[in-house]
């Protein structure tokens, strides 16, 4: 594909999945399945990376200009790596790990990355700081860069992946929702910004271990297209999908009403028997129970 056609499948794609100008828009991409353009380069690593970046670059000028100076690009910069305690999270150095454009962009040098060890959010535009400073240690939940979307208006977009591939807003629902089939896990490991440690609590909605449970984003994406509140196109090279903040947060929580499991796979339930611990309860500033998992 030619630049000229690569430029012109793009903007094609991002107005049939409505980001107008103005708009805050949070992206999940998989930069395999977009028109990019055909670039010849030598095989090695530095000409590879190289290229990587040009094409992060062509995409970002597009995905701006569709925005206009009032917009603002958000995207997850999520470093899972930093669960192990032993690797810092340093907020300026720390790799995103979920693909090529996320982590060119938290480079940028007007990029604006909120604190989290884990899933931490970058963006770009005069929304941006309102949206990811000054957050609180919680990866999900009111005061995280998450509960703050649908306030800002904003507008999810995939370019190349669908909604049920990616879509970790739903942990967000879930937490708020109080779903029981994840829990608040406390991260010990170390996090530093602007060369100082950050003092404080981080905490993360996290999957309980030694249960085979995973995440199904496809009943809400099927739920937003049986109401007409998705956006999709779909055709030749082009595949995306969009839908509104607002309307996801309605339609998620109206699922998780009916059922809290509606997002699990399988659909597991937590109990913990409290019974031995609540004859004698502890009194200690720190506690740690170990659980035994029964069938």
């Amino acid at each position: 594909m030619t630049e000229v056609e690569a430029s012109q499948a793009l903007k094609a794609l991002l107005e049939e999945l409505g980001v107008v100008s103005g708009e805050i828009i949070y992206m999940g991409l998989d930069m395999a399945r977009l028109p990019l353009p055909h670039w010849p380069t030598a095989m090695n690593r530095a000409a590879i990376r190289a290229r990587e970046d040009r094409w992060c670059a062509f995409l970002f000028k597009h995905i701006m200009e569709a925005l206009g100076p009032r917009g603002t690009l958000l995207v997850g910069t999520f470093s899972y790596s930093c669960g192990n305690p032993a690797i810092p999270f340093v907020v300026e150095e720390t790799p995103s790990e979920i693909g090529p454009f996320t982590n060119w962009l938290r480079q940028q040098p007007q990029a604006i990355r909120s604190l989290h060890p884990i899933l931490s959010v970058a963006g770009i535009g005069p929304r941006a700081r309102d949206i990811l400073t000054n957050t609180g240690g919680a990866a999900f939940g009111a005061c995280s860069p998450f509960g703050r979307l649908t306030a800002h208006g904003t507008r999810f977009v995939n370019l190349g992946i669908p909604f049920r591939k990616s879509l970790t807003y739903v942990h967000h629902l879930e937490q708020c929702y109080g779903c029981n089939h994840r829990y608040h896990k406390i991260f010990s490991g170390e996090v530093l910004q602007n060369g100082r440690r950050v003092d404080r609590e981080f905490l993360g909605y996290m999957r309980w271990r030694g249960i085979d449970a995973g995440v199904d984003v496809g009943p809400l994406e099927d739920a937003l297209k049986g109401v007409g509140l998705l956006r999709e196109v779909s055709h030749l090279r082009l595949y995306g999908q969009s839908a509104l903040s607002l309307d996801i947060e309605r339609i998620g929580y109206q699922m998780l009403t009916e059922d809290s499991r509606a997002f699990s796979t399988p659909k597991i339930r937590v109990d913990l028997d409290d019974s031995m611990v609540a004859a004698t309860p502890l009194k200690n500033s720190v506690t740690t129970f170990k659980l035994l998992a029964s069938p």
